[in-house]
């Protein structure tokens, strides 16, 4: 199925990367064209632009296609504090997004003993997904209590106190 990722002066920009849908397209009067991987890309104003430059539109008009809700409650790559350890800054990437972390408080190059550490997860969403339509506390983080608001990737996680 093909997903549009953007209207632009009249103009629409669809990625394909199902070959059965081509014919479907083109009988509307699109022209696809080839792009780098596997994808290809369909535009219905005789413009030949590059994969990159399709997701360049698509983010800066994401919010004018529908998008796919991120549905996948556990972030990956966030785990408890543990004495003597390195913390994480980005998520390992996951169905939808990917993710950068901060600590507070802030951790100069490990977790001390004692300490009650808050993770703030901010996920930004990949490309054809999207944040709103999410629940507020639907983010999971093993090890901690995770919050969010409604429609955000703005996530805070409380840890156990860190033990030595």
């Amino acid at each position: 199925m093909a997903n549009l990722l953007a209207r632009l002066d009249n103009k629409e920009y669809v990625i394909l990367d199902d070959s059965a849908v081509k014919t479907k397209w083109q009988n509307k009067g699109y022209d696809i064209y080839n792009i780098a991987g596997t994808s290809k890309l369909l535009t219905n104003n005789l413009k030949t632009i590059n994969y990159n430059q399709a997701l360049a539109i698509l983010e800066a008009y994401q919010s004018e296609f529908p998008g796919i809700v991120i549905d996948t409650a556990a972030i990956a790559g966030v785990t408890a504090p543990v004495t003597g350890a390195t913390p994480v800054i980005k998520t390992t990437p996951g169905v939808g997004y990917t993710g950068t972390v901060s600590w507070d408080p802030p951790v100069e190059t490990v977790f001390i003993t004692g300490t009650d550490y808050v993770a703030t997860v901010t996920l930004k969403p990949a490309v054809n997904y999207k944040l709103d339509g999410v629940a507020e506390d639907f983010f999971t983080v093993a090890g901690g209590t995770a919050t969010n608001a409604e429609d955000s990737g703005i996530v805070t996680v409380e840890f156990p106190t860190t033990t030595g």
